[in-house]
């Protein structure tokens, strides 16, 4: 499986207070660089699936007929794309809804809380984003993600977050604050402290847990998955080439507009390897305080290593990552199974570091 990230814009119609965008442009993908862009990869893994995540930005700005047009490309081309695209919602109308119904996409957005506390954080949304989310799945789509970003603002009402994904049966997933872009300063002021995000996740983990029909998380069944079988090393199945609005090339869909990190233009690619992002390529054993921490396995996926990096770069948050996931792992694994963490202190060496 080929795994791409597009994004075709980073314009966006909100303003969401924590938003870690580089930067915006006014530029856009041209159809015809993403048509070309398609065949070359058909050309060059003629054999392999091909993910495409559409994001931005706000992907829906680019208007139905764009969308449209890539895919039937992609028809023409091979059988062997598919697609999901990230989007805010509030563009959503029947004719997107009928066109992702048609083609099989999966839809990830964002749900930072029931009311105000999405008001807040994404710009006054949540009536739009509420309804559009019935209304797919109404239309019969079942691949739909809801993220919500922990903060500050939301960390008490998580749970009624929680009992609407359950009520739809949406999957539901949980992120915490990257304080870097263009709201660096904003997103700074909304971080939790790491004992209030750790508690409100523990407390959301207990109550899946506990459930005969449980929420779909994605999250806890990886970690799970994980625990029980202590993998070296996980990789999350992260794009491999992305292409911005600009036309170049990145190797992390987390770099894209940021011209120190472009491979080059598409156009002036003769080939294109799997490149690995050298931002996203730490394990957590390439951060010394983390040599001898029983949970490092758990860690040692690009994000979370990306989000270490970038929480290491603040003086007073150095160890937040941390501190805000040890006290999860430790509670997620006692439940599993209590064999697992006899002896926890003494694992690989020594005891854990405190964070």
């Amino acid at each position: 499986m080929i795994y791409v990230s597009v994004k075709p814009t980073t314009r966006c119609n909100l303003n969401c207070l924590y938003c870690n965008l580089e930067k915006r442009s006014k530029a856009s993908l041209s159809i015809s660089t993403v048509k070309d862009f398609f065949s070359f990869l058909v050309e060059k893994f003629p054999e392999e699936k091909i993910n495409v995540r559409w994001g931005g930005g706000e992907s829906l700005l680019m208007g139905f007929d764009f969308f449209n047009s890539a895919v039937e490309w992609q028809k023409k081309l091979s059988l062997n794309f598919e697609n999901e695209i990230s989007t805010n919602l509030t563009l959503l109308n029947e004719e997107y809804i009928r066109f992702f119904k048609e083609n099989n996409f999966a839809i990830y957005t964002s749900l930072d809380g029931i009311g105000h506390s999405h008001d807040f954080q994404r710009d006054g949304s949540f009536n739009l984003v509420k309804q559009s989310l019935i209304d797919l799945k109404e239309a019969g789509i079942n691949h739909i993600f809801v993220n919500s970003v922990i903060t500050k603002q939301n960390c008490d009402t998580v749970e009624e977050i929680y009992n609407f994904c359950q009520s739809y049966d949406f999957n539901w997933n949980f992120t915490m604050i990257v304080p870097s872009g263009i709201q660096k300063a904003q997103a700074e002021k909304l971080i939790v402290s790491p004992i209030d995000f750790s508690n409100t996740i523990i407390k959301i983990f207990d109550k899946w847990f506990l459930s005969e029909v449980p929420l779909k998380i994605p999250i806890f069944h990886y970690i799970i998955r994980y625990i029980m079988r202590r993998d070296d090393y996980i990789q999350m199945d992260e794009p491999q080439i992305s292409i911005g609005p600009d036309g170049n090339l990145y190797a992390c869909r987390r770099l894209v507009g940021n011209p120190v990190h472009s491979l080059r233009k598409f156009v002036e690619q003769s080939s294109i390897e799997r490149p690995r992002c050298r931002t996203c390529s730490y394990q957590m054993k390439d951060f010394r305080q983390c040599e001898n921490c029983y949970f490092d396995f758990l860690c040692n996926l690009n994000y979370c290593a990306y989000l270490h990096k970038v929480y290491a770069s603040f003086p007073d948050l150095s160890h937040y990552l941390c501190n805000c996931l040890k006290p999860i792992y430790t509670h997620i694994v006692e439940c599993v199974s209590s064999e697992t963490v006899v002896n926890i202190s003494t694992q690989k060496g020594g005891e854990t570091n405190e964070r």
